[in-house]
Parts: structure tokens; C-alpha cells; sequence
């Protein structure tokens, strides 16, 4: 599902999205966190928040959407081009807990 440059600001879906979505990109918006209270499908394994506008406390915001994140997906989350990094957050160490891995781009 590709959802880039369509100025979002925000992503929160008010039902579930179909399950056979493996990527999601929301890059190129306005997005300042990212924490959908919908669960992605289970089989979502990269998401894309390259160029966006999440700052630190927008990272601290996504905390409780990878919380509920089920614990097995193992995926890939890009996101370079916002103002600071995940890199060193507490949303890292929960995503990286489950299995993601975190690329600038």
C-alpha cells in the first residue's frame, strides 16, 4: 500500500486493512508519529516513514503502537529524512525486541 507524498498528517485507519498489505509506505507526508490504534496485518513486514516530520517525542508517541505490535512480524522500518532518528529510542529497542531492524533509507 502505497501512500507516499500525499501530505498525511497523521495514519490511523478507521478500519483494518486488508492482510495481504506486505509494505506500507507513508513516505514523502507530514507525519509526526506513527501509532495506527487499528493492528497492521500480521504479514506487514516494511514500512516506510522516509521524509516525514517525526521528531523525538513523535517517536516516544509511536511507543504504544509497537508495543501492541504482535511479536513476531520481523520487519524493516525506513526512516531517514525526519527530523531525528528512532535510533536509540525506546521505540527501537521495542520494534529491534521483535525482530525489526531499522534502515536510514
Amino acid at each position: 500500500l502505497w501512500l507516499r507524498s500525499n501530505l498525511l498528517t497523521e495514519f490511523n485507519p478507521p478500519i483494518a486493512l486488508p492482510s495481504p498489505i506486505i509494505e506500507l509506505d507513508l513516505s514523502n507526508n507530514k507525519l509526526t508519529k506513527f501509532n495506527p490504534s487499528i493492528p497492521l496485518p500480521i504479514n506487514t513486514r516494511i514500512i516506510k516513514l522516509v521524509d516525514n516530520l517525526i521528531n523525538s517525542t513523535g517517536w516516544v508517541d509511536s511507543e504504544p503502537w509497537a508495543n501492541n505490535l504482535h511479536t513476531t512480524t520481523n520487519g524493516v522500518l525506513q526512516y531517514g529524512g525526519n527530523i531525528s532518528s528512532p535510533i536509540g529510542t525506546n521505540f527501537e529497542s521495542i520494534l529491534t525486541s521483535k525482530g525489526w531492524t531499522f534502515s536510514a533509507y
